[in-house]
């Protein structure tokens, strides 16, 4: 996943939890058991992934245009184990 955007006025209701439950259900499907996104670490909503317990494994610098900006990434190595979170919250 590379990144979920979400406008601030619809934050905070659930939107971004239910974005990401058909992605685990198709990584389980696939058989695949880690998820991996990248966010700008400016982004205050970065702090969504560390609360569905992501873990930063790495930080790059993203040029745009000219410009770096720090990107993190945030992982999970059990999907199963984030999907039952989801169901549980």
């Amino acid at each position: 996943m590379y990144a979920i955007y979400i406008l601030e006025s619809y934050q905070r209701k659930g939107l971004g939890r239910a974005l990401i439950k058909p992605l685990l259900e198709q990584l389980i499907a696939l058989k695949l058991n880690s998820l991996l996104v990248w966010v700008l670490e400016d982004n205050k909503s970065r702090y969504f992934y560390e609360a569905l317990g992501g873990k930063m494994v790495e930080r790059t610098v993203l040029q745009i245009a000219g410009e770096g900006y720090n990107e993190l990434a945030y992982g999970w190595d059990d999907v199963k184990k984030l999907q039952k979170y989801l169901e549980e919250n």
